[in-house]
This record gives C-alpha cells, structure tokens and sequence, in this order.
C-alpha cells in the first residue's frame, strides 16, 4: 500500500494512518518499516520503486521528511547507539 497503517492487535481497524503525500495515490508502495528503538514515535519506512526512505513522526500524524537515493532501498534500521541515525540497505 501507498499509506503506512499502525495497529493495535486489540481493534479491528488501524489506530493510525501515515502517507507522504496527501494524494495516497502519488505515493509508490511501502516495502518497510521499522520503529526507532529509542523513540517510537519515529518510524523509518522505504518504497519500492521510487528508492524514497520516509521519516514519519507518529506525534504530529505526518511525515517529517524523504529521502530519494540513487539505489534502491530496501530495508531501514535504527542505529541502536546513536539513536537519531539509521542505514538504509539495498541491492
């Protein structure tokens, strides 16, 4: 999907829906996401096809900022020592 759903395994709907963009549909679909470790308010998420890494801030209901690199990402992780960094891994 273009919007990143958080969940609570308790309810039958999303507590929370993220996007990029207020258009969902301009978005490519997301392939991962990963929670900070040390602040779960931020969520690290990557797209498919774009080679976008998306911050979003859970607080505010938005995405702080995307990243566009020259390879595709396909996964993210927080820096577990320096919580604030974090890597994103491609092919």
């Amino acid at each position: 999907s273009s919007v990143l759903h958080l969940w609570d395994t308790s309810r039958s709907a999303p507590i929370q829906t993220l996007s990029w963009s207020p258009n969902a549909d301009a978005l490519d679909t997301l392939r991962h996401a990963r929670y900070n470790p040390a602040n779960p308010t931020l969520i690290s998420a990557c797209s498919a096809s774009d080679r976008g890494v998306c911050i979003f801030d859970t607080r505010a209901n938005t995405a702080v900022r995307k990243i566009v690199s020259q390879l595709a990402t396909n996964a993210t992780a927080w820096n577990p020592m320096e919580p604030l960094n974090f890597v994103a891994a491609g092919d």
